[in-house]
């Protein structure tokens, strides 16, 4: 999923003008305000019953720096114009931001997901569900497991607990890292995770420690491309990515499945199964099982032997 970028990433202050105002001045505020390289946002203060704002409308215009030094030449050139042109405003306060990593805060206070048979959380569980916990970073800005697609390649993976025991097990697309978790914590396994993304194979590796896990090597790489991956056999493997990677993937994939392995994938919709699913049958896989998650699919296939 996208990565948004953070204007203030790097910044070592952050500071917060506040100004109140009416709706009719908030662009002249705004553009005046972005002069001085702020980032600025706004709202309406007073709860109202029109949908569109009125232009006497109460509205707070926030507007924020990062490392500013001449915080007086700010406020006073703020001040100047507000009254040259005879705008209705008041500052309400100029304050620095505290220097909070919100990712982690919001992700502390994220209730435990359950997809039997597992639990993932950030939290510690000293309970008889340990063996099943998946502890995730509370820290980073990746997958925590409640994405319908990862709920759902997680439930498929339960389907295939009876009667299989897989040696190799391949996670393309790790993010961070939960699939391979899961599968850590069922099969005694050789597990290989990859993923495009340097920063996602690094919060992977935090994953991978925080649960104990030692059986799985990780690594950025370009898929199935890839020397380490192309040259062995995997009997299971998941791809959760979407639908035209996975397309363009499917003769590569179903190269490195071993005869009777399964490949879940996921990541794409409903309406886009069909295209998917002709494009793996095409290179010899089989369904064996679907599972629909909302409006997202996911697909266990077989290699015939």
């Amino acid at each position: 999923m996208d990565n948004i970028e953070n204007p203030f990433k790097g910044a070592s202050k952050i500071s917060k003008l506040s100004i109140l105002t009416k709706f009719k001045y908030v662009e002249l505020l705004s553009d005046f305000l972005e002069f001085y390289e702020a980032s600025t946002s706004a709202y309406e203060v007073d709860i109202t019953t029109h949908v569109d704002p009125y232009p006497e409308d109460k509205w707070q215009v926030e507007a924020y720096f990062f490392d500013l030094k001449e915080k007086q030449e700010v406020i006073e050139g703020t001040k100047n114009y507000i009254n040259e042109l005879k705008i209705e405003a008041e500052i309400l306060n100029f304050e620095e931001v505290p220097d909070i990593d919100w990712v982690s805060e919001v992700q502390k206070n994220i209730p435990p997901i359950i997809i039997p048979p597992f639990v993932i959380s950030s939290e510690e569980m000293n309970d008889n569900r340990e063996k099943y916990h998946i502890k995730i970073s509370a820290g980073r800005a990746f997958g925590t497991g409640s994405h319908e697609t990862t709920a759902a390649c997680i439930e498929a993976l339960s389907k295939l607990i009876e009667n299989n025991t897989f040696k190799n097990i391949l996670d393309i697309g790790t993010g961070s890292g939960i699939l391979a978790i899961a599968a850590s914590k069922i099969f005694n396994s050789n597990i290989t995770a990859t993923d495009l993304d340097n920063v996602a194979i690094e919060v992977a590796k935090e994953n991978f420690k925080l649960n104990n896990i030692s059986n799985i090597k990780a690594f950025a790489c370009d898929g199935f491309k890839d020397a380490q991956i192309k040259h062995n056999k995997y009997d299971l493997v998941f791809a959760n990515i979407l639908a035209q990677p996975l397309i363009d993937m499917a003769e590569d994939a179903a190269n490195v499945l071993a005869d009777d392995g399964y490949i879940i994938l996921s990541g794409f919709l409903l309406n886009q199964e069909k295209m998917v699913f002709e494009k793996y049958s095409y290179f010899g896989l089989k369904l064996f099982d679907r599972i629909i998650n909302g409006d997202w699919v996911c697909l266990i296939l077989q290699k015939a032997s």
